[in-house]
């Protein structure tokens, strides 16, 4: 962009000084500060003995990330001093400075897709991330309207995308993404450009989101084209939308969930429930019978001893193969993992570790070859335990608009 405003090309809707001050770490701090609106704690790291104490100073777990991340590329989670000198020392010559640190903050992700005039904003929807913060946005199962946000928490997010809106040189369609933890609210990242999520809620609201940034960008004002500001009333039904991997093909690719993005596609699904929407996304459901293997380190131990008895209320059978583990909580013991894949009852591995931790990669490799369900979030686990199993057909996505006017929603 840069070189086509040196060479006196006109850029519609946004200019490299928007790109450098959403993008550069630095520049984004000082942009919401002057917006007063709180992003996450962060520091910049211009050596290796500068990364180390920085990274104390931020306190684990940590996020780096380099500057102009694109689909997470170069993005991890550590949460030990120990694990960062291994990163460092596996990393060495990948390592490029600076390099910035972020405070990982597992909280709920929401994000908003965003029509601005420059000074009004249009805000059709807001989704709401089934997995906690950390996991690309890509990767993440989104739903939308939002099934656990307050009234207090979406205002709240209307209130900081308007302040955001109106204090940058920009026209068009821009997203931003949130971190919502406990009553806290953070600004996660905000890219001056439309996101993936654009043609869903185009879609799933009835808005051709892109023809209308066109125009914005050309210079016409919402008020001009007959739109509504703020965030529109919600829709009266739930849409799912889940990622789509190709794991099973891509030889190598692990299934471990984090900050850089795998996935190759995504589904949507509407349906009058959250419950009923998750499992036409992702057609999961634990059925009687059906043996999980559970791969917990000690630290999730915890965690897990809240769904375990959901797990079992579910009919699931639990095996593992390390004795102390399976001993704590009444699983089956089984021999060998690989003895278990054979198993016409295998069904699904959770596999879940600390953020960043990346071991037993093989297993959940070999589950998948086994053409299994890998889980390594427990989010992902909870709304499997939520799912409700429906033999709905699809239908036209004209017949759920029309829900919407009959509710009086538009």
């Amino acid at each position: 962009m840069e070189g086509l405003e040196q060479a006196g090309v006109p850029v519609l809707g946004v200019n490299q000084k928007i790109v450098d001050e959403l993008e550069d770490r630095d520049l984004f701090y000082r942009f919401m500060e002057k917006v007063q609106a709180p992003h996450i704690p962060g520091l910049t790291a211009f050596g290796p003995n500068d990364l180390l104490d920085k990274a104390c100073q931020v306190g684990y777990p940590v996020l780096l990330r380099p500057s102009y991340v694109i689909g997470g590329r170069g993005m991890v989670i550590l949460s030990s001093r120990k694990e960062l000198e291994h990163y460092m020392a596996e990393s060495l010559t990948n390592i490029s400075y600076p390099i910035l640190i972020d405070a990982y903050v597992p909280g709920t992700e929401a994000e908003v897709d965003v029509l601005t005039d420059g000074e009004n904003v249009l805000i059709p929807g807001i989704f709401e991330h089934m997995e906690k913060a950390g996991v690309h946005s890509g990767d993440s199962t989104a739903v939308t309207p939002p099934y656990s946000l307050s009234t207090a928490t979406k205002n709240q997010l209307v209130d900081y995308t308007k302040r955001i809106a109106q204090a940058m040189d920009f026209k068009g369609i821009f997203n931003i993404q949130f971190v919502i933890n406990g009553g806290d609210i953070y600004i996660l990242e905000i890219n001056p450009r439309a996101s993936r999520t654009v043609p869903i809620l185009s879609k799933v609201y009835g808005i051709d989101m892109v023809g209308v940034a066109v125009k914005l960008m050309l210079g016409n004002q919402l008020s001009e084209l007959g739109l509504e500001t703020g965030l529109l009333p919600e829709t009266a039904y739930y849409t799912t939308k889940a990622p789509v991997f190709s794991t099973i093909k891509l030889a190598g690719v692990d299934p471990l969930l984090g900050p850089e993005m795998k996935s190759t596609g995504e589904v949507i699904s509407m349906a009058e429930s959250v419950e009923k929407g998750t499992f036409k996304a992702t057609g999961i459901k634990i059925k009687p019978g059906d043996e999980i293997f559970c791969e917990i380190d000690r630290e999730n131990w915890d965690s897990f001893q809240q769904l375990s008895d959901l797990l079992y209320e579910a009919g699931a059978i639990l095996v593992s193969d390390q004795q102390r583990f399976g001993r704590c909580f009444g699983l089956t013991l089984v021999s060998s993992y690989g003895e278990w894949l054979q198993s016409k009852h295998a069904s699904i591995l959770i596999s879940i570790g600390d953020p960043g931790n990346t071991s037993g990669k093989e297993k959940r490799l070999s589950a998948i070859r086994h053409g299994l369900t890998v889980l390594t979030e427990w989010t992902q686990v909870k709304a499997i335990l939520r799912a409700e199993k429906t033999e709905e057909e699809p239908g036209p996505i004209g017949e759920w608009l029309r829900k919407n006017e009959r509710s009086g929603v538009h």
